[in-house]
């Protein structure tokens, strides 16, 4: 749950700290004041709501944005959106913070009643906005647990997937992200990602990354970059045995710039095994990796 220990007495909090933003810069929206409503009621849902049965302190909440762009309001209080989710942790002995999550979701559906309270989901369905949130602040839970400890996370991706499991088969029709069949990057998949033993070593890759390579960068940079290495092998092995797969998406939609910025500093030999392992798991970005052979 953290690098910070626990002091009997102290103030507990919730797990997440979301800051949440709902814009519509290209539509001319009927009630504006709706979204500020949204907004508003989405923060404090998730920062208000307790996720797990762990004790956090206010320094251990886990840092996280949502930001919804309206793409095209469908009806009264209805609105089809475009939405940014980050996630972040702290790294240890810095002030650093590494993103664990960095993923846009397209065309998601959202109806808004003011009078209606959000909702913690898990073996059961309110409405779609509740689902979305819910799945979202699991997921967030399971990456951050996982860096912290191997595996850790496993019971919070099986939450996430429990929420895909309790919605009604019409909702999956409304809002293609919930789809199972057929449809390599969606919510369904990216649990499913996580929870098969296919991705074993994804999952111990990206504990090694933070927990024994970040986090060790401020007292031995130069083990901790080679612990990272390690962690990208682990990471490139997995997608050998599931090419394309959309967890490996997005942890490089995530990783890629720091990575980077990691190996700069490092030896030839390895800022050229870095350069080979993610010009083949990122090659949409191989102009980027380039840097780590110009130096």
């Amino acid at each position: 749950m953290g690098v910070f220990f626990i002091l009997l007495g102290e103030v507990r909090a919730q797990e997440l700290r979301a800051e949440v933003h709902v814009e519509a810069p290209k539509l001319a929206i009927n009630d504006k004041q709706v979204l500020r409503q949204l907004e508003d009621k989405i923060e404090e849902f998730l920062n208000t709501t307790k996720w797990t049965d762990d004790v956090f302190q206010e320094v251990e909440r886990i840092g996280c944005s949502f930001h919804f762009t309206v793409v095209k309001e469908s009806g009264t209080n209805s609105f089809l959106m475009k939405v940014s989710i980050k996630a972040t942790r702290p790294v240890y002995g810095s002030d650093y913070e590494t993103q664990t999550l960095a993923i846009i979701e397209k065309n998601v559906p959202v109806y808004f009643d003011p009078f209606q309270p959000l909702q913690k989901t898990i073996n059961g369905y309110s409405d779609n906005l509740s689902s979305f949130l819910s799945y979202y602040a699991y997921l967030i839970l399971g990456l951050d647990y996982d860096s912290f400890g191997e595996a850790d996370g496993q019971p919070y991706y099986e939450i996430a997937r429990g929420i895909i499991n309790a919605l009604p088969p019409s909702v999956a029709r409304r809002d293609a992200g919930w789809v199972s069949l057929d449809k390599p990057y969606t919510r369904f998949a990216l649990v499913e990602n996580l929870l098969h033993p296919k991705f074993t070593a994804f999952r111990k890759g990206f504990y090694l990354y933070h927990r024994h390579g970040l986090d060790m960068m401020s007292t031995n940079p130069v083990e901790g970059r080679q612990k990272i290495l390690e962690a990208l092998k682990l990471i490139q092995l997995t997608e050998k045995n599931a090419p394309t797969s959309y967890l490996v998406q997005v942890f490089c939609n995530t990783k890629s710039r720091e990575i980077v910025d990691i190996f700069m500093g490092a030896t030839l030999q390895e800022r050229q095994e870095v350069y080979r392992i993610m010009s083949r798991l990122d090659p949409t970005r191989i102009n980027q990796y380039q840097a780590l052979l110009s130096r």
